[in-house]
C-alpha cells in the first residue's frame, strides 16, 4: 500500500484532485492518498508506504506482492516517441529532481511503464493503479500500450486503472470499501464482480460519472 509520495520537501497547497501537475516543484500532495493507504493497510493487516519512504527504489524492489495499491501522481502524455517512455506515477523525490539531476545512485522518483514492465509481478493478483490517467495509452495492432499494460506484462493477473483526472476524497472512499468487500467475499471471489458491484453501490451516492466513471478493470 503506497500513498502520496513526499514529492518535495516544499510545503504545496492541497489539492482535491490527482491532476496532472507534475515535472515542476508545484507537485501537489494528495492528503485523501495517504489516508487511502493507511485504511487500506489496515483493512489488508500490512504497514502502508508513505511519504519520503515511498520511493522509485522501494517500488522496484518489490516482489510479486499478492495485491500492489499505488496512490499518486500520475500521468501520460500525448507526442511522439513509445507509450511506455510518456507514462508514469510520481514517487518521492520526483519533483526535487525537476530541475537537478539526481545524484549517483538516485532515482529520479518518475516510474515510467517501461521501467515498470522489468518488474517482478508474477503472481500478483491485483495492481491497483489509483492515480491520473493510468488507463490511457496508445492503440496498435497488438492493443492497448501504456502503465496498465506494462504492469500486465510484469506479472500481474490483473490491473484497475483510471482513464481521467480522478477525485482524491471520492477516491479514497470507493478503494477503502472495494477492499472491505473483496476480503469479505473470500479469496475465490472475483475481482471484478467485487468490483462491478461497488461500483454499482458507488453510484447511488455519487450520481456524477466524474467520480466513479473513470474506473476500468484490466486483464
Amino acid at each position: 500500500m503506497i500513498g502520496n509520495p513526499a514529492f518535495d520537501r516544499v510545503a504545496q497547497p492541497d489539492t482535491s484532485a490527482r491532476t496532472r501537475q507534475l515535472f515542476g516543484i508545484n507537485v501537489a500532495p494528495l492528503p485523501g492518498a495517504e489516508q487511502e493507504a493507511k485504511e487500506i493497510a489496515s483493512i489488508l493487516g500490512v504497514s502502508p508506504i508513505l511519504g519520503d519512504s515511498a520511493t522509485e527504489e522501494k517500488v522496484k524492489s518489490l516482489i510479486s506482492p499478492k495485491v500492489l495499491h499505488i496512490a499518486t501522481h500520475g500521468y501520460f502524455m500525448e507526442g511522439e516517441g513509445p507509450a511506455y517512455l510518456r507514462s508514469g506515477l510520481l514517487l518521492a523525490g520526483a519533483a526535487v529532481w525537476n530541475e537537478f539531476y539526481p545524484p549517483p545512485g538516485v532515482e529520479d522518483g518518475r516510474l515510467t511503464a517501461r521501467e515498470v514492465s522489468a518488474m517482478n509481478l508474477w503472481g500478483t493478483q491485483l495492481v491497483v493503479l489509483s492515480a491520473y490517467e493510468t488507463g490511457l495509452g496508445d492503440i496498435t495492432g497488438e492493443g492497448l500500450y501504456g502503465l496498465q499494460r506494462a504492469f500486465l506484462e510484469a506479472g500481474a493477473l490483473a490491473v484497475i486503472a483510471t482513464l481521467w483526472p480522478i477525485d482524491d476524497t471520492a477516491t479514497k472512499e470507493l478503494m477503502t470499501r472495494f477492499y472491505q468487500n473483496w476480503l469479505k467475499a473470500g479469496e475465490k471471489a472475483e475481482i471484478e464482480t467485487v468490483f462491478a458491484e461497488k461500483l454499482k453501490d458507488f453510484r447511488r451516492r455519487y450520481r456524477e460519472p466524474y467520480y466513479w466513471g473513470a474506473f476500468v478493470l484490466m486483464r
